[in-house]
């Protein structure tokens, strides 16, 4: 797949994301597409040599894998970790709130949200919906598509202050406008008419807003991405993509783009549950492996924990370190951190630039600056709950977190050449 092709492709995947359960939804799309078998937790598995696999948990927990023709004992797997949620808002339960015959939705904010990039956006929602159908609950994925809603800013006229470090309350300002005509049901009613069942069949909801702004290229010569939820799904697409592109046939590859990374990963679809050891564990227990097969796999095993990196921003140069800035289309980067919130050492960091040196790709070294603590990813949090070696690493980008994110062309194709050098055989 060449630079363009796979650009392409992030942006059709990135705008088909539109919530995690999409997200999940078109990654299962593509793997089934590839020949991909699903696998139910609530079922035995039977696994074959050369076999693809994967496995669904809550409508957005994903694991995928590849059983290479040798003993897992004797190679361990290989492994790449992504997650495929972003900050964004939550609906609430009992959402619409009215006021003076305007409606209004009761929000609460997931993950690290730039809030005044939210405003005068047009918004939708999308996410999934539990009805009853013939008496058994039904988990059902539902999306708006059109803007329904939206966050207007006060005019500066009545907001004289707007631009002097105006502070946005959440449980105020972040209420988007529905754009609806009726009374307090409507939006139920809504909901009702797209799932069609009836309103009284609306069980419960796991609704997000988003920006129904496409992803689009930027640049003279189409170099830069600007989009939604880059962080993190262009690191889930690859992963998705690699997994399925890749020829070793000898060993065993693995894959899992996890939930609520955002939030701190404690859910049964997060990294900090048990989701990797239980389909670790199943794997080798179908190939009749003992205990002792499986924690010598695992000491064999590596993993790539990949998510977005910071770019340098010339507009906020005290940012970035002094001595390991990061640009965009200038290659994937190595996260470090003192305090552990990357897992990255000088053992994962040599392993992680070997390889690019194999794909014949830069590669840059990401350290936050002393006097800003910076975020975390699922690195740290596989290696205590699984005993696997891992590396932090991802593509830097611009505004993380903002509803609009922007990220490099030539990084995306960068990193895929690395991700592809890795699942190599030997």
């Amino acid at each position: 797949m060449n630079e363009r092709k796979l650009a392409e492709d992030l942006l059709v995947y990135l705008d088909r994301g539109k919530s995690m359960y999409h997200s999940a939804a078109e990654s299962v799309a593509r793997l089934e597409k590839a020949g991909f078998e699903r696998l139910n937790m609530d079922e035995a598995w039977k696994l074959k040599k050369g076999g693809a696999y994967y496995t669904l948990v809550n409508d957005s927990g994903l694991v995928a894998f590849r059983l290479g023709n040798k003993d897992i004992k004797d190679t361990g797997f290989k492994m790449i970790g992504a997650h495929l949620d972003s900050p964004c808002f939550r609906i609430k339960p009992n959402p619409v709130i009215e006021d003076n015959g305007i409606l209004k939705l009761n929000t609460e904010v997931y993950g690290g949200v730039i809030l005044s990039t939210w405003f005068d956006r047009p918004l939708s929602i999308a996410g999934r919906v539990m009805v009853n159908r013939k008496g058994k609950v039904a988990s059902e994925f539902v999306d708006f598509e059109k803007p329904i809603a939206i966050m207007p800013n006060a005019a500066i006229h009545m907001n004289r202050d707007v631009n002097d470090g105006f502070k946005y309350l959440n449980n105020k300002h972040t209420l988007p406008i529905l754009l609806m005509e009726g009374d307090k049901e409507v939006f139920k009613e809504r909901l009702a008419e797209l799932l069609k069942v009836k309103k009284e069949d609306i069980l419960s909801e796991d609704l997000y807003l988003y920006d129904t702004t496409k992803a689009v290229f930027m640049g003279e010569d189409d170099e830069y991405i600007s989009a939604g939820r880059l962080d993190n799904l262009a690191m889930s697409h690859l992963a998705i993509q690699t997994i399925i592109d890749s020829k070793n046939k000898e060993e065993s590859l693995f894959i899992v783009v996890s939930d609520n990374e955002e939030v701190g990963s404690r859910s049964i679809q997060g990294a900090y549950s048990q989701l990797i050891p239980t389909v670790l564990k199943r794997i080798m227990l179908a190939e009749d492996a003992s205990e002792e097969d499986y924690h010598v796999a695992l000491a064999k095993s590596f993993m790539l924990s990949t998510d977005m990196a910071h770019a340098y921003h010339t507009n906020f140069p005290d940012m970035a370190d002094p001595t390991n800035k990061c640009f965009i289309n200038k290659g994937p980067c190595v996260k470090e951190a003192a305090s552990k919130g990357y897992i990255t050492d000088g053992l994962s960091n040599a392993k992680f630039k070997a390889i690019c040196k194999k794909a014949k790709v830069e590669c840059q070294d990401y350290v936050n600056p002393s006097h800003i603590r910076g975020g975390s990813t699922i690195g740290p949090i596989t290696e205590s709950v699984v005993q696997v070696k891992a590396v932090d690493i991802g593509n830097p980008v611009l505004a993380m977190h903002s509803v609009r994110e922007i990220g490099g062309t030539k990084d995306h194709y960068s990193m895929y050449k690395v991700l592809m050098e890795y699942f190599k055989e030997g």
